[in-house]
């Protein structure tokens, strides 16, 4: 998997750090600032299953797991995500 670049990773981290402080529309707003690639990547789907999952935006959430699935079958996560 390509590294992510320097600002997709701070921007990462924000998104981590909003939702674990319930404030989902920064972290959301955090995500969509990501680059279209950054978006792709398997770090990237796994905060936003977390933070889809914590609005409770099920068809949403599942859609990302899917995407997870897509692009990172060996990552268990992915499988976990969308049974759950």
């Amino acid at each position: 998997m390509k590294r992510l670049e320097a600002n997709d990773v701070h921007r990462l981290r924000a998104v981590e750090g909003c939702t674990e402080l319930g404030n989902p529309a920064e972290a959301a707003a955090e995500w969509d600032a990501l680059s279209p690639a950054a978006q792709r990547h398997p770090a990237s789907l796994e905060l936003r299953w977390q933070l889809l999952a914590r609005t409770q935006d099920w068809d949403a959430a599942v859609a990302v797991a899917e995407r997870l699935i897509a692009g990172a079958p060996e990552r268990p996560s992915g499988w976990l995500h969308r049974a759950y």
